[in-house]
């Protein structure tokens, strides 16, 4: 027996048709929240320059094949810092020979970001670490590298310092690890030894960025704004067309009270196409 009502119109049938609809729509918006993150995350550089640095890494290419596929929903996080940031992804990787997920560690202390260490899961199932080829070859150094790297992220500092040192003492000539016993020294506050440590990166290799970022910020401290102009002009003689380096240089001789030069490196950081430096231009005006 019925109530004269087609079964569909009953309002009990119109509830759960709601519900329904509620439910997808709630889907469809937490699905395009989803896709939204997604892209936002495999847009930003830190990603970028993880997915590059697998694409141009032998043994994953030899593991995997040349044409590399990568998966759709990487996990990991970008963690931003007032002085630096960090980030961590793991990446699904195929292509015709094979597929691994490859674990990626990068940093920046200023605009560039660059790979620290990866590791990778081989065919025996065994992890397999990988480090930019200006950190060095040898196994036995990447090892101390990557655990120094490790005890830094955990800030246990003292440890990170110690595992660094063995990376200098067996390879004096390692510019990677001098800046980040550097700034492992600079985060226990020993900054007389972070700043030797950053000029000893700095003169193993002229063009790394970041250490002239880290000991900017440390000589600003002591209020050396000479020096700072000084260590900018060293690195514009090797990239005249280094924006930030500009951008730096300006600031530095602004505080110096070198107000014409500022406002040249300025423009000159402005032509250049860093908007940093158009606003400075508009201060120092």
């Amino acid at each position: 027996m019925t109530n004269g009502q087609a079964p569909e119109s009953r309002p009990g049938a119109r509830k759960r048709r709601i519900a329904a609809l509620l439910a997808v729509a709630c889907l469809a918006l937490a699905g395009g929240a989803v896709a939204i993150i997604v892209g936002m995350m495999k847009s930003s550089p830190a990603y970028r320059v993880s997915e590059e640095f697998i694409r141009r890494n032998d043994e994953i290419r030899a593991l995997v094949g040349g044409e590399m596929k990568f998966g759709l929903v990487p996990r990991g996080s970008i963690n931003p810092g007032a002085e630096e940031a960090n980030a961590e992804f793991d990446i699904r990787v195929r292509g015709p020979a094979g597929r691994t997920d490859v674990k990626v560690f990068s940093h920046t202390a200023g605009r560039e970001w660059k790979v620290l260490s990866a590791s990778y899961r081989d065919r025996d199932g065994s992890v397999k670490t990988i480090l930019p080829r200006a950190v060095g070859a040898d196994p036995v150094l990447a090892e101390h590298m990557v655990r120094a790297y490790r005890y830094y992220r955990e800030e246990n500092f003292p440890a990170a310092i110690a595992e660094y040192t063995r990376v200098v003492e067996a390879d004096p000539h390692n510019s990677a690890a001098y800046y980040w016993r550097g700034v492992s020294l600079a985060k226990s506050g020993a900054d007389d030894r972070a700043i030797a440590d950053l000029q000893r990166s700095i003169a193993l290799d002229a063009r790394r960025v970041e250490a002239y970022e880290y000991l900017d910020w440390l000589l600003a401290r002591r209020g050396q704004w000479s020096a700072i102009a000084g260590y900018w002009s060293a690195l514009l003689e090797l990239e005249p067309g280094n924006a930030r380096a500009c951008y730096q240089r300006a600031a530095a001789r602004w505080r110096a009270g070198d107000r014409a030069g500022a406002l040249e490196d300025a423009r000159r950081a402005c032509r250049l196409g860093l908007q940093d430096g158009c606003r400075a231009v508009r201060r120092f005006k």
